[in-house]
Order: structure tokens, then C-alpha cells, then sequence
């Protein structure tokens, strides 16, 4: 079996309150960098590679996260 880790890329203009911020555009925003990730993943695909046959679960990292995606206004007053 092999499992894929995918790790959430951390977006520009994150803090602290990213658990809890459910504004559309910062939703949409992390939806993207998700689909990104899993296209690259996809592109390499990792699973095709020759294994072990006594290997029974294969590990495979994700390839490093892309950088941070840019700020989303989310309504939030930048600090002055």
C-alpha cells in the first residue's frame, strides 16, 4: 500500500488564526494551495517507483510545499 503525505502549505498573512478563519477568500485560497499540491504529486507520481516486495506500506513524502501564496484581503485592517 502506498499512502501519500501531503502537508498544508502555509499561506501569506497567516497567524495564529488560521484555525478559525472561515472568510470565503481565505477558504478558497487554502482550496487552491491544496489542489496545487496534490497536482504536483500527481505529476511526480511517486507510486511508480520500484519497491520491496516484502514492503508492505510505502511512505512517500510530499515534494517540498510551494512558497506561501499571496495575502488575501479577508477583511482584516493590516497593522499600521
Amino acid at each position: 500500500m502506498h499512502v501519500i503525505q501531503l502537508h498544508a502549505p502555509r499561506l501569506e498573512g497567516e497567524d495564529h488564526t488560521k484555525d478559525i478563519d472561515f472568510a470565503p477568500a481565505r477558504i478558497e485560497a487554502r482550496l487552491q494551495a491544496g489542489y496545487a499540491d496534490t497536482r504536483r504529486v500527481l505529476e511526480t507520481s511517486p507510486w511508480k517507483k520500484e519497491v520491496g516486495v516484502t514492503d508492505g506500506v510505502i511512505l512517500h513524502e510530499a515534494p517540498s510545499p510551494a512558497p506561501a501564496a499571496p495575502a488575501v484581503n479577508c477583511g482584516k485592517s493590516s497593522p499600521t
